[in-house]
């Protein structure tokens, strides 16, 4: 059984007002994310596996706020420009554990394209805001022919990559201050 976990994500992102309503915001953020694998009954024991993959993410898109009050709602639509820092798993089983790095087994470069609704509240200059966004990647995170490449996981653990792709779930809280705000006539 394949079973996702709860990661975290850092980032800074500016906007630029595009038409009324509609911004056009450019991102740069660090993002790990995670999985763990169960395999049952290899040799009267459990394996676990459990792999954790760092990216560094530039996200483009358009947001759009509904409203014009303090408490404002909004969803964006975007590309998530994705490359690979680093891949690490850790396999166990009993009291054997293995770290291995895994990052040469995995795409170093991914496009994924995102939806998010939010709201936002604004207090002079500053703004807080929340959203729920979903990532979906077309690629997948192994490299082609690499399914065989980790000789610790194959020989060691019986494990060999499936085919996957991490698309995301993302939970996202942050605040902004207004840096240049001018009224064009």
């Amino acid at each position: 059984t394949y079973e996702s976990e709860i990661r975290y994500q850092l980032g800074a992102q500016i906007e630029q007002r595009v038409y009324q309503n509609l911004w056009a915001e450019l991102g740069l953020q660090y993002r790990q994310t995670s999985y763990r694998h169960n395999l049952n009954n290899v040799q009267e024991t459990t394996i676990l596996y459990n792999e954790k993959l760092n990216y560094l993410d530039v996200p483009l898109s358009l947001k759009y706020y509904i409203l014009n009050y303090p408490l404002t709602p909004y969803v964006q639509a975007g590309a998530d420009f994705s490359w690979l820092l680093q891949a690490l798993s850790t396999t166990s089983r009993g009291e054997e554990s293995d770290l291995v790095d895994r990052t040469e087994l995995r795409n170093s470069y991914m496009t994924g394209f995102f939806g998010a609704a939010g709201v936002s509240y604004a207090f002079r200059g500053f703004r807080v805001f929340g959203d729920f966004r979903y990532v979906y990647f077309h690629d997948l995170v192994n490299k082609e022919g690499t399914r065989y490449a980790d000789e610790v996981n194959l020989y060691k653990y019986y494990y060999i990559d499936d085919d996957f792709r991490m698309n995301n779930l993302q939970v996202n809280v942050g605040a902004s201050y207004v840096l240049h705000y001018s009224i064009k006539k």
